[in-house]
């Protein structure tokens, strides 16, 4: 599902892939995944609603979502991933996919 959620995202089928990473997240949720798994699913999560304006108010929850998971796998001591993910907490417009399918 990993790599069908990645082509959705070039292939700027938005949507499909937020249904796909959703859908993964509850099969997670099943399983008892790690954080690490959830972090990144959460981040392509980001990546893909943060390119559309309809989708553009989903996108910060789940960054910090991918953030939350994150700081629960890397502890007390933040990694360049959390600092990425805090900075783009302060200012989303500064990913590069920032309302790229408009």
């Amino acid at each position: 599902m990993d790599q069908i959620i990645l082509e959705c995202g070039k292939r700027r089928q938005y949507d499909r892939g937020i249904r796909c990473a959703n859908a993964l997240i509850k099969i997670y949720d099943e399983l008892g995944e790690h954080p690490k798994v959830y972090s990144r699913t959460y981040y392509d999560l980001f990546q893909l609603a943060i390119a559309r304006r309809s989708t553009l108010d989903k996108a910060n929850g789940y960054l910090r979502l991918a953030l939350e998971h994150r700081k629960l796998l890397v502890g007390d001591t933040p990694d360049e991933t959390v600092r990425e993910y805090e900075q783009l907490m302060k200012t989303p417009s500064s990913h590069m996919g920032f309302l790229i399918g408009e």
